[in-house]
């Protein structure tokens, strides 16, 4: 069953901003390969970070609404964590 999911997530700035955006891309395949949709992307730009994580003080930041199948929401999450340039992320229920 597809449900409404809510995505934050923060790119290492050490790239380029079309770089940043071609790792988002793999995200955004991700769920229209698996039957979601993405309803809404807001890309937030370069920020700076709250606190220091892996010594980088700013992140590229993306918000994404999407539907995805539930089965799928660990599948999406490994691709996040398995990621190195992706420094953090979430994923909300919405």
């Amino acid at each position: 069953m597809a449900r409404k999911y809510e995505s934050m997530v923060v790119i290492a700035p050490n790239m380029s901003v079309d770089a940043a955006k071609k790792e988002l891309d793999k995200t955004l395949n991700f769920i229209k390969s698996n039957g979601g949709e993405v309803l809404s992307f807001d890309e937030l730009g370069k920020k700076k970070l709250a606190y220091e994580i892996k010594h980088l003080k700013e992140g590229y930041y993306y918000v994404i609404n999407f539907t995805l199948d539930e089965s799928k929401t660990r599948e999406f999450e490994t691709i996040y964590r398995l990621n190195e340039n992706i420094i953090r992320h979430n994923l909300l229920v919405k």
